[in-house]
């Protein structure tokens, strides 16, 4: 019977011209045996059960991203968290598939409930700062971060990963190569990672909501689940009708509102909308509108006092503006200001178009007047200060603090010396940061200090004005900068600019000796390092400085960790290296697992330092980030398919060889980046940044997948030799890949990225595969 009988078979169970062929009895009521066509039915769902974890994934660290800011700290623990708990999952709780009688049945009841879950997580994640007594627009503690991430994504991870054991035993029945079948269980897994991302990055983000993409993927997964189990047709024809026609009666629409509700009690919502860039809302109270960007305001609308005061500053502290350029916040009243100068030019550079079209429709006429009149530019800022081809007299950096390495990209020294590129001689630079002008713990002088020092170590003229935002002005030419209160209040005057909380009086005031002298020797008492591209150290100042807020105790903690460097390292890696030696020397087994742990570290590792150096080196560009995360996942399917050609023609001693070399290149390619990312640095043309962008960095990715990949499938069979358990051996295998990737995102994301660096963050990863190598090389 050819696939398209048994598909119609399946959704018209009298259909009479198969019943005396193929009995209602013989097909419907005998237990699942997964050959020939049944054997495609729990191929598919395998695929689904990848792709509707990816989607999960995604959507989860997007409501997560509204409620804790967005910061790669807080994506750092939510991902740590997914592969912790799903790891716990696979390795201990999958350990029990081996006592299950009716392991194709569960399976698919369990991928029914697959969806329904992830649909009361994102409930419970919208609810969260309502459990935990915080209001929109207040941070969120560390400790409270982590704890509420960690619980939410608990029972989702756990079924993820038991899922993925189950699927190994019910697809590896009757087989009699056990380690080939299991790595095709996780292409399959690997291809529905792939499909999901895609989908999402290039489709479903733009035209559905949370609850929209649920029921796409709660509909998918019924009918598989449905299928595998082959029981009472008619019902199950019923029950998928029914749920889809509710589906599409408006119930997602429903149930997003519902949990909106939840997520902004006490607030005036009158829209919330997801970006490909995060999430948008807008509150009303009277007649102010405030806007929010994953849970935190970024502006109010109207909001005169911090538009005039941002801007007409760094305006009079140039004699004679005419191009300026201004990057983040203009909308917010930004451009009204600077066009009441006489003679300018505003070009303006916004990330998210959809902030400038939700903007539109609350603007005050004479803002709405002064965007039209500017030259508005729709892309990330630092790549659009790297493609200038004109010069500007005066530049305003309007964004938050460095809180993470996407901002951290515009306090650097490489992003200063390109905006030093397109300033005028006698041009000026103006940027901000969270400042105190009374008080500075050492936090506070460590942010301060770093960005003054970077500044200064590009430009030679820099001038400081306190206030709870400290102002940089920075200058190509000494001599255009000034204290002079009353020459900046002459030009304020010349200029005949109408304001309302910004007069001739303001720069006295902001101005005051006694506080330059003390935020100026506070800053300058800063003896540690610059804030570079590959050495974000401002992003980890930032970090400790958030911390403290909520408790000072973590800002000990975390300046103790900034001692760390390369040969406390060293030091760690040389006693873990011995204990392991030990271990291994009595049973050598156990090198396996070690080894595919420190694989799992270095893949997710390094694929996170393939995204920050994408970041730096040519901006946030989403879709290009997403395909280099579809390229791991296409590399790690590449390296099962390319072991499990190969894996029946090795034995045991061909295969301990073959995975001491993927351990040994692995090494070798760790320390291969870096010197990539410096020949990258220094490639400015068209062709070059395209040829990096389309070829380059999604080949690196995809190698780094190959290697994850190839490990995989081999490590079942070299332990399945010891271990004839498929469900023991799958889940533990499977478990240390996840707990290995879970410490890479997890140390590389929040501590050695922006306390080592870029360069030896890859260092680690490699030198951690280099003592790997050597254990399993010494198997006999």
């Amino acid at each position: 019977m050819n696939n398209l009988h048994i598909s119609l078979y399946l959704l018209i169970p009298f259909w009479t011209p198969n019943l005396d062929r193929f009995r209602y009895e013989r097909y419907f009521q005998t237990p699942p045996k997964f050959g020939g066509v049944m054997k495609k039915y729990l191929i598919f769902a395998l695929i689904l059960i990848g792709f509707t974890s990816t989607l999960a994934q995604i959507l989860l660290m997007r409501e997560l991203a509204v409620v804790f800011y967005g910061n790669e700290l807080s994506f750092g623990i939510t991902i740590a968290g997914w592969l912790f708990w799903t790891a716990i999952g696979s390795s201990l709780i999958g350990r029990l598939v081996d006592r299950l009688k009716k392991s194709a049945q569960l399976f698919a009841i369990l991928q029914i409930l697959f969806p329904l879950i992830i649909a009361l997580e994102i409930f419970l994640v919208r609810d969260i700062r309502h459990i935990l007594g915080i209001v929109p627009g207040v941070m969120i503690g560390f400790f409270p971060m982590l704890i509420s991430c960690f619980f939410v994504l608990l029972p989702l991870c756990l079924l993820t990963g038991f899922l993925f054991t189950l699927g190994c035993k019910v697809y590896t029945v009757s087989k009699k190569e056990v380690a080939p079948q299991i790595g095709y269980v996780y292409i399959y897994d690997g291809l529905g990672d792939i499909l999901g991302g895609i989908v999402f990055t290039y489709v479903l983000v733009y035209l559905f909501h949370s609850f929209d993409m649920f029921s796409f993927l709660f509909i998918l997964n019924l009918l598989s689940g449905f299928l595998i189990l082959r029981r009472f047709p008619i019902i199950c024809l019923f029950l998928l009708v029914l749920v889809t026609l509710t589906i599409f009666s408006g119930l997602p629409n429903f149930l997003q509102q519902l949990s909106q509700k939840l997520q902004w009690q006490g607030y005036n919502l009158i829209i919330t909308k997801d970006s490909i860039y995060g999430n948008i809302a807008i509150s009303r109270e009277e007649n102010q509108y405030t806007f929010y960007e994953s849970g935190l305001p970024i502006f109010s609308l109207p909001d005169k006092v911090s538009a005039e005061q941002l801007i007409h500053f760094p305006m009079v502290m140039h004699p004679e503006p005419k191009q300026i350029l201004i990057i983040g916040g203009g909308i917010a009243g930004g451009l009204t200001e600077i066009l009441k100068h006489p003679q300018t030019e505003v070009d303006y550079v916004e990330l998210d178009p959809m902030v400038i079209e939700l903007s539109k429709k609350y603007l005050p006429k004479e803002d709405l007047q002064s965007f039209k009149q500017s030259n508005v530019h729709l892309m990330d800022g630092r790549l659009f200060v790297k493609r200038a081809t004109k010069r500007f007299d005066l530049i305003i950096v309007n964004l938050p603090d460095p809180a993470t390495a996407q901002l951290n990209r515009f306090y650097t020294i490489e992003f200063f010396k390109e905006i030093k590129n397109i300033l005028n001689p006698d041009g000026i630079f103006s940027i901000k940061i969270s400042s105190n002008e009374n008080y500075f713990s050492e936090e506070l002088k460590n942010l301060n200090g770093c960005i003054y020092k970077t500044l200064k170590a590009v430009f030679p003229s820099v001038t400081i004005a306190p206030g709870e935002k400290l102002l940089f002005f920075a200058s190509p030419q000494k001599g255009v900068l000034t204290y002079n209160t009353q020459l900046l209040a002459r030009r304020f005057t010349a200029r005949n600019i109408q304001t309302t909380y910004v007069d001739e009086y303001y720069f006295p005031y902001r101005l005051l000796q006694d506080r330059i002298t003390f935020v100026k020797k506070a800053i300058e008492d800063y003896k540690g390092l610059v804030n570079t591209d590959f050495y974000p150290i401002g992003y980890f100042y930032e970090m400790v400085f958030w911390s403290t807020q909520f408790d000072t105790r973590l800002g000990t903690t975390f300046n103790w960790f900034s001692k760390i460097n390369l040969n406390w390292i060293l030091g760690i890696l040389i006693i873990l290296f011995i204990s392991q030696l030990v271990i291994c020397k009595k049973r050598p087994i156990t090198a396996i697992p070690i080894a595919i742990m420190t694989t799992g570290y270095a893949g997710l590792s390094l694929e996170i330092i393939l995204i920050f150096g994408f970041q730096v080196l040519y901006g946030y560009l989403y879709h290009r980030i997403g395909i280099i995360v579809a390229s791991f996942m296409f590399g790690l399917v590449i390296g099962t398919l390319w072991m499990n050609q190969i894996l029946n023609k090795i034995n045991d001693k061909q295969g301990i060889r073959i995975l001491s070399r993927i351990e040994f290149s692995i090494f070798l390619y760790s320390f291969l980046l870096p010197l990539i990312f410096l020949l990258l640095s220094r490639l400015n043309s068209q062709a070059s940044i395209f040829m990096a962008v389309e070829i380059l960095f999604p080949i690196l990715t995809i190698i780094t997948g190959i290697f994850v990949g190839a490990e995989f499938p081999l490590a079942n069979k070299l332990y399945l030799k010891n271990f004839q358990r498929i469900g023991k051996t799958a889940g533990l295998i499977y478990g240390f890949d996840l707990f290995g990737a879970c410490l890479g995102g997890l140390l590389s994301t929040i501590l050695f990225i922006p306390i080592l660096g870029i360069f030896q963050c890859c260092f680690i990863s490699g030198l951690l595969n280099l003592t790997s190598f050597i254990l399993v090389f010494k198997i006999k």
